[in-house]
């Protein structure tokens, strides 16, 4: 049995710009644009897979709820569940995307419980397909796509030097994790993932970073560095991969999220 979750929730767009998302306002604008582009994203999953439990723990699930209803899809494998004290307490850490490492961990640790595999959807996603094929050969790591060899990326994006600093080198691959899946034989690794994501959050970077979008502006933290763990955390370990782009996009390089809204026109409601 396989846990499906994803985590929605109001983000502090400062926190995130100070965290290397320069574009954070014009991207993710405010918690209405969130929640719409998540409802979004979670009606293209349901729409797939109804027959899936799909657990969505969020913030505010009035609000998010009333989003979904919005279009014609089964919402009878949704669970919202109301997460706001926990979003509210891990939103304090320095590192902006803590809660997504926290939301992960809480559940790999209810699947290791359980022996169930575990899949995270980040809420910017449209699902195109049924995802049962996916699962059901679920050995290693389910991860959206791979990206580059680390070592290929650009010195100024930060990513290189943080890998240098921590882990002694940058020369493994790095994967998109929009979508993280570990099947049970794998969830032990997620703890140390995590920890060394801190310690490569922890790395200040604002000697050699750039941002294009906004020259002049220095941030210390790498914004990926939970990503770029997770990757390191599965080629240390040999991990087996699966990517998953044929059952999923992933709408993070556009700094704008409206073509997870766009891409679920066809299942909204008529007025």
């Amino acid at each position: 049995m396989t846990r499906i979750t994803s985590l929605v929730f109001s983000y502090d767009l400062d926190r995130l710009r100070s965290s290397g998302r320069v574009w954070s306002h014009a991207g993710y604008r405010g918690k209405d644009y969130i929640e719409e582009y998540s409802a979004a994203s979670i009606a293209t999953f349901a729409h797939h897979n109804p027959e899936k439990e799909y657990i969505i723990n969020c913030d505010d699930t009035d609000s998010l709820w009333k989003k979904i209803k919005e279009y014609n899809v089964s919402t009878s494998n949704l669970n919202l569940v109301d997460w706001s004290e926990r979003i509210k307490e891990w939103k304090n850490h320095e590192y902006s995307f803590f809660p997504a490492m926290m939301h992960t961990l809480t559940h790999v640790s209810e699947c290791i419980s359980s022996n169930q595999d575990f899949i995270k959807l980040d809420n910017d996603l449209t699902c195109k397909r049924n995802i049962s094929d996916l699962v059901s050969s679920f050995d290693g790591a389910i991860l959206w796509r791979k990206e580059r060899n680390v070592s290929s990326g650009k010195h100024y994006w930060g990513e290189r030097y943080v890998c240098q600093k921590t882990v002694g080198t940058d020369n493994f691959d790095g994967y998109n994790i929009g979508v993280l899946g570990l099947s049970k034989e794998y969830l032990e690794f997620s703890k140390a993932a995590f920890d060394l994501g801190i310690d490569m959050s922890k790395v200040d970077i604002s000697g050699i970073v750039n941002f294009p979008e906004d020259p002049g502006y220095k941030s210390k933290i790498f914004a990926c560095s939970e990503q770029s763990a997770i990757s390191w955390t599965i080629h240390k370990n040999q991990i087996p991969v699966k990517t998953c782009e044929e059952y999923f996009d992933h709408h993070c390089y556009s700094r704008t999220k409206q073509g997870c809204i766009d891409s679920a026109l066809y299942l909204k409601k008529k007025a």
